[in-house]
Parts: structure tokens; C-alpha cells; sequence
């Protein structure tokens, strides 16, 4: 009887484990959610830092409406340790609170080459454009990319601009992870300002140009200037980061049909923060010259 009793209560807990936990937010977190544009479609890539060093994890689109969080659409995502899996991803949950604060949890794979799953409760902040969660030794960065709101029909329909964000360029040691985070602060500024080509894009361009262009023409300004043409784009913007030892100088460039312009700064011992700072002030800058 009492073995019974004990096979009925695993069986209730594993059923009550399963059942899929409804989240829902107030009418006021709903309002607020609007107003400040958090609901749309956000481009989530998620890296893996543990001591053998960074590893991309994973990319899926999540969902963001009336601040609750879901995967709905698993076109284009990826993950690269269980490819298998992709339906993974639409474990994942959660929601925003009224101060843009991001909780939630995803069950995934957590280590490459082993059976080993667990649900990574991840937290962050909406306007900070990433979120992270732990699990044994390793952290788990989501970075987010807004690719499409929600309500951006409902605006004027006016003509923008188009512009290119080139991949961070990178001479001394600085990690992969503090590289996507500042890419992805700096595309979600000049998306305030532009409509921004996809990588995949760009990556198809650079490709065409290389085939395009003979060795001793492959210099890097005839390549963007090459880019520019096949994209029919004016506007490019490329991030250098030096670092000699505790010190980094950022060089921010502005490239269009006619002109290049160059913002440069320096900082000792700067974090992320910092350095998404001092690239906003370079982007400032340039913006005035242009």
C-alpha cells in the first residue's frame, strides 16, 4: 500500500510539473508596456560563458505582447547543441514588470556533448537589452535585438533612411560576450534613427563583393564601398575596440557615398556600461557632423 501511495504521489508531482504555468500581468503593466514600445519581436542570441570560454548557444525570435514573454515562431532559429530540439525554445516564459524588469525561465541543454538539461531562470531589464541566467558553473547571456513593434504600423509612414552596422573590430583581448552586447546596444540606438540592415543581408553583399572584386582591388574601403552599391545603402557605421592591457580606445566610423568621419575616446579599465556610454557620445558626435 504504501509503495502505492508512493508511485501515485511521483506521478501527481510529474504531472503538476508538466502543466504549463499561466502568467498574466495587470491592466496597468499592460498600459505601460505599450507606452514605452517593450512589446514587438525581439531577435534573442544566447552564449554560453563557462571556463573553456564563450560559446554561442543558440538565436530564436521571441514575443513580447502585453509584457508577457513566448516563442511562437521557430523559423530561422538555431540550437547549435541539439539541433534536433528546436522546440526547446517554446518552453520558454515569462514577463516584464512595471519598472522593465525581465524574469522568466527555458529548459535547454546546458552542456555541450551531454544529456544534461535544466531550466535557466533568467532576469534582466528590458531597456538594458539582455538577460542572464546561471547554472552550475557557467553563465547564460540572451542577448536581445528588437527587430519588429508591435505597434509600429500604427505610426506616420514616413521614409527612413537605411543604414549597415558592421561587425565589431577587435585588436587585443576582450571577450565575445562584451562584443555582442555592445553590437546589439549600439543596433538598437541607430535603430531610433535608421532602418538597419539585416546581418544576413550583409553578410550575402560581403560575399558578392569578394567574388566581385580581384585580390589586389579587396582593399577594405573598395569592399565597402562595393557593400554599399549591392545593398544600395548610404549609411555604414564600423566599432573598433584597442585594448592594451587595461586600457581601451574606441574608434567609432561613420562611412557614406561622399565621406568618412571618425570619433575616437579612451577609457582605463572601462566596463561594458562604460563602453556602450562613450559609443553612444561617439555616435552623438558624429550625428552632428554628418
Amino acid at each position: 500500500m504504501k509503495i502505492f501511495i508512493h508511485i501515485f504521489v511521483l506521478i501527481t508531482l510529474f504531472f503538476v510539473s508538466c502543466t504549463t504555468k499561466i502568467i498574466e500581468v495587470d491592466d496597468a503593466t499592460k498600459k505601460i508596456c505599450r507606452d514605452k514600445n517593450y512589446n514587438g519581436i525581439y531577435e534573442i542570441n544566447l552564449v554560453r560563458l563557462c571556463s573553456d570560454g564563450p560559446n554561442e548557444w543558440g538565436t530564436v525570435k521571441m514575443n513580447v505582447n502585453n509584457c508577457i514573454l513566448s516563442v511562437d515562431d521557430l523559423y530561422g532559429a538555431h540550437l547549435y547543441f541539439e539541433s534536433d530540439n528546436l522546440d526547446r525554445w517554446k518552453s520558454l516564459t515569462g514577463k516584464i514588470d512595471k519598472q522593465g524588469r525581465i524574469s522568466g525561465s527555458v529548459y535547454l541543454k546546458t552542456a555541450a556533448g551531454k544529456e544534461q538539461y535544466a531550466n535557466l531562470n533568467f532576469y534582466g531589464n528590458i531597456n538594458e537589452s539582455y538577460m542572464k541566467a546561471r547554472h552550475s558553473l557557467c553563465s547564460f547571456t540572451f542577448n536581445l535585438n528588437k527587430k519588429k513593434g508591435i505597434e509600429s504600423n500604427t505610426k506616420n509612414k514616413i521614409e527612413i533612411a537605411q543604414a549597415i552596422v558592421l561587425p565589431i573590430g577587435v585588436l587585443g583581448e576582450i571577450s565575445e560576450t562584451k562584443k555582442i552586447i555592445i553590437h546589439n546596444k549600439f543596433m538598437e540606438v541607430v535603430s531610433n534613427d535608421f532602418d538597419l540592415i539585416s546581418q544576413e543581408e550583409y553578410e550575402r553583399a560581403e560575399e558578392e563583393a569578394f567574388q566581385e572584386l580581384d585580390y589586389e582591388e579587396c582593399t577594405e574601403d573598395q569592399c565597402i564601398k562595393m557593400i554599399q552599391e549591392i545593398l544600395q545603402v548610404e549609411n555604414m557605421y564600423k566599432i573598433q575596440l584597442v585594448k592594451d592591457e587595461d586600457n581601451i580606445q574606441v574608434s567609432l566610423t561613420y562611412i557614406d557615398l561622399d565621406k568618412k568621419l571618425v570619433q575616437t575616446d579612451f577609457c582605463e579599465d572601462c566596463k561594458t556600461f562604460d563602453l556602450i556610454n562613450m559609443i553612444n557620445k561617439l555616435y552623438l558626435d558624429l550625428r552632428k557632423k554628418r
